[in-house]
């Protein structure tokens, strides 16, 4: 019977031991690859989530600042709406006041001419003879256009009926005082009726007794003027020719003789046969005589100037 071969056994023994060993190395080193691995797996994971987490926050943080420029715009838009209505507001209300001022001064206006018109009204009304005409001073200076229509008709139509019933008591007192030959007294009562704005007929007779009141009381320039036009708006007659005379002396004696010479020639070629024509032809003759002398001493004076030079 034959022995064991433990030696066989032994060596297949010592290579399943080397076997396991180097199974075990092999294995251990997996582990520590597989640990390695796992631990680079985690640092990555981290890096991940710290990428995740900062990108997160940058997402919040440019959210927070989309939504506060957001709200920037929106709070600026409202803002610039508001000044704007503000603005508009208050140019309403700048121009209701002044509407509201404008009311005021034009009812002021209206009540302050109202008040003038009773007063002129009153005045008018109560006192006596040329003392009423304080009251056409009053109604001249207050502004017609601010009181109502039929105020204003009621206090012109009191105006002039006023008017005409000084005017007839004046022409008449101062055609009586022609008369009496009292001409100062006619003069005064004269220029108030004309100052009344008479009708044409009679403006023309009282241009022509006031001229020759003025020229009688030797105020001549005064009665130039009514005199003047007397002359130019009658046609011919006796009254005019006579206004050309009184014409031509008061001219005259305010030293516009060329105008009172030109006036008298031109009486007399209107009617050289005239009741006047003699003062109008003296006063002509005079004018001529003057305008000789003034020719002669004229050369006199030239023979002596001539004589008198080296």
């Amino acid at each position: 019977m034959s022995q064991p071969d433990y030696g066989k056994a032994f060596e297949e023994i010592k290579r399943e031991v080397i076997e396991s060993r180097n199974l075990v190395i092999k294995t251990d080193s997996l582990l520590k690859n597989l640990h390695a691995e796992l631990k680079l797996l985690g640092k990555q994971q981290v890096d991940v989530r710290r990428k995740m987490w900062v990108s997160s926050a940058a997402a919040y943080v440019l959210f927070a600042l989309l939504c506060g420029l957001g709200a920037f715009t929106i709070s600026g838009l409202r803002t610039s709406s508001a000044n704007a209505e503000l603005a508009k507001a208050e140019k309403v209300a700048t121009e209701a006041n002044l509407q509201m001022q404008e009311m005021k001064e034009e009812r002021q206006q209206r009540e302050t001419a109202l008040r003038q018109a009773t007063d002129a009204f009153r005045i008018m009304s109560t006192l006596q003879g040329d003392e009423r005409l304080k009251g056409i001073e009053v109604l001249s200076k207050l502004e017609a256009d601010k009181l109502p229509v039929l105020v204003r008709e009621m206090l012109l139509d009191k105006a002039e009926q006023m008017k005409k019933e000084i005017r007839v008591v004046a022409f008449e007192q101062g055609k009586q005082a022609m008369r009496r030959q009292e001409f100062a007294a006619a003069a005064s009562a004269l220029t108030q009726f004309i100052s009344l704005s008479p009708p044409d007929n009679e403006l023309l007779e009282a241009s022509l007794l006031l001229g020759n009141a003025l020229v009688q009381t030797r105020n001549y320039a005064a009665a130039v003027e009514h005199l003047e036009r007397y002359v130019l708006a009658s046609k011919r007659g006796r009254s005019r020719e006579f206004a050309q005379l009184l014409w031509v002396q008061a001219l005259d004696a305010t030293g516009a003789r060329s105008e009172a010479a030109k006036v008298a020639r031109e009486a007399l070629d209107g009617n050289p046969t005239g009741e006047f024509a003699s003062n109008f032809r003296s006063r002509v003759s005079r004018r001529n005589t003057r305008n000789e002398a003034n020719t002669n001493v004229a050369p006199n004076n030239g023979s002596a100037a001539a004589s008198a030079s080296p």
